[in-house]
């Protein structure tokens, strides 16, 4: 708001990116600013950095880096390590970047499920993905990739609550806005072993 306040010829704030949420819309509101974004900005090179996140995670790429370079060589160092063939993805949010996501995946053989109660039920048709519940989301995922923007009903989505219903065995995968996951719950996850990991490109406090 401090910065709105103190623009005096602006007409439109556009946003380089798909979310807006670093904006203050009632600012801009209130100075009569419109505030538009750019919606396929970066969908491909996000949905290629989800697959990368995915392998890294999984396979415990970087984990195994370190080994290598403290000199432990060893042709299982960190165990157990899964194949994606067969696995279930889940996906939050089905909008541009989680449909070029699903695609990507379905190369791996992975079955993918998502969620996403504003998406027609013709995209889910389209790209061959199993529409579920979030609940059902929780329960069934192997790897859950977060694909949300970060309003009031997605801030803390995944909660204590939303960490209890995941398999011990699964991981979490964000690529969105880090208000989507609670920090404190994700430590508690990891640390308690509720999940198996995270592979997180976004924050929810970043410098």
């Amino acid at each position: 708001a401090p910065a709105i306040e103190r623009m005096r010829r602006c007409r439109m704030i556009v946003r380089y990116g798909i979310g807006v949420d670093n904006v203050d819309l009632e600012a801009a509101a209130r100075r009569g600013i419109a505030v538009v974004n750019v919606p396929d900005y970066g969908v491909q090179e996000v949905a290629d950095h989800t697959l990368g996140l995915i392998l890294a995670v999984v396979r415990k790429i970087p984990q195994v880096v370190q080994q290598v370079k403290r000199g432990r060589w060893d042709i299982a160092p960190l165990p157990p390590i899964f194949g994606l063939e067969g696995k279930t993805l889940g996906l939050g949010g089905f909008g541009n970047i989680s449909r070029a996501v699903a695609k990507r995946a379905q190369s791996f053989n992975l079955q993918v499920i998502a969620h996403d109660p504003y998406a027609p039920d013709a995209w889910f048709e389209q790209w061959n993905v199993e529409r579920v519940g979030w609940h059902e989301l929780l329960a069934r995922s192997d790897v859950l990739s977060l694909h949300l923007p970060l309003v009031e009903e997605t801030r803390h989505l995944l909660n204590r609550e939303a960490f209890a219903r995941m398999k011990p065995t699964a991981y979490l995968i964000n690529t969105s806005r880090g208000g989507v996951v609670e920090t404190e719950a994700l430590l508690e996850a990891l640390q308690l072993g509720r999940i198996a990991g995270a592979a997180l490109d976004v924050l929810e406090e970043e410098p």
